[in-house]
């Protein structure tokens, strides 16, 4: 009888821990009851048993031996297996509202077939590649940096997929002729980009958002150049020099900085001279980052 009440004792406190998501030493379990190790893995198999037999299973995955610990544990079971139908609806949903999704997403959702419903991988898949898919050059993250500047009025430095950089008022991104589109303000009137002709987004600092052309900066280049900056930013002055034109605007130390960057070979920094200096130190330190062993 004592023997009897030591093993119900002993199958009644492994089973506790498994069910706890407890891991259980085989080594440290016989210790403990003072029985061979042998004995342990006989009480796990009837446990596991009692799991098959019963309802107890349907809510519990199997017990599991882990070869490196040398230990037992009941996995923790996600609750995605009881979501087929809100996963399968979310698809159904994707695919009717015809929203192109990054090409990350479809790899995601197909992940999440494969980890949590396998054993409906062909249907599910079937609905995954229905879903309408394009490619971005901007981030999911950058896409949430661009619907918060919307919701907090804050301005933005849109790079495009062509180099062309626009500092903007986004007002909303919506689904247009099955293209997803910014819509933003500049210069008092309404534009509209595709979300996929947008190569870069930048958040305009606080700073730059209160006095956005605050900075005086003299910068020469070509006729041609010159007639596309003009059209985003204050002129103050303007100089003819044989071919090239030296032109003052009022533009953000970053902005002058992005498009000498993005246009170094038609565009010179002339002054002021800190923020030639800034740009110098740019320049050396991509020099020592890409081409200085």
């Amino acid at each position: 009888m004592g023997e009897a009440l030591s093993r119900s004792t002993r199958l009644l406190s492994i089973y506790t821990r498994l069910i706890r998501n407890q891991s259980i030493n085989k080594t440290q379990l016989s210790e403990e009851f003072d029985v061979s190790e042998r004995t342990v893995k006989r009480d796990i198999r009837e446990i596991r048993n009692y799991f098959y037999e019963s309802e107890e299973f349907l809510d519990k995955q199997d017990i599991k031996f882990d070869y490196i610990t040398q230990e037992y544990r009941i996995p923790k079971k996600s609750n995605m297996g009881n979501k087929k139908h809100e996963f399968e609806s979310l698809l159904l949903l994707l695919i009717v509202s015809n929203v192109p999704v990054w090409l990350n997403t479809i790899h995601f959702l197909k992940s999440i077939v494969l980890e949590f419903f396998i054993q409906d991988k062909a249907y599910l898949f079937s609905l995954i590649n229905q879903i309408k898919s394009e490619k971005y050059e901007i981030t999911h993250s950058q896409l949430l940096e661009l619907q918060n500047a919307i919701n907090q009025a804050n301005k933005v430095q849109l790079t495009t997929i062509k180099y062309n950089v626009l500092s903007v008022l986004p007002t909303q991104i919506k689904l247009q002729n099955e293209t997803l589109m910014l819509f933003y303000l500049y210069e008092k009137a309404e534009h509209t980009i595709p979300i996929n002709q947008i190569k870069d987004i930048k958040i305009v600092d606080a700073y730059t958002q209160t006095t956005p052309h605050s900075n005086k900066v003299t910068l020469k280049m070509g006729k041609d150049m010159f007639q596309h900056l003009k059209q985003y930013y204050d002129v103050n002055s303007v100089e003819q020099d044989a071919d090239n034109y030296i032109i003052n605007f009022s533009m953000s130390e970053n902005e002058a900085l992005n498009l000498c960057m993005t246009y170094s070979s038609e565009i010179k920094l002339i002054g002021p001279k800190s923020l030639v200096d800034k740009l110098k130190e740019k320049l050396l330190t991509m020099l020592n980052t890409y081409l200085i062993d």
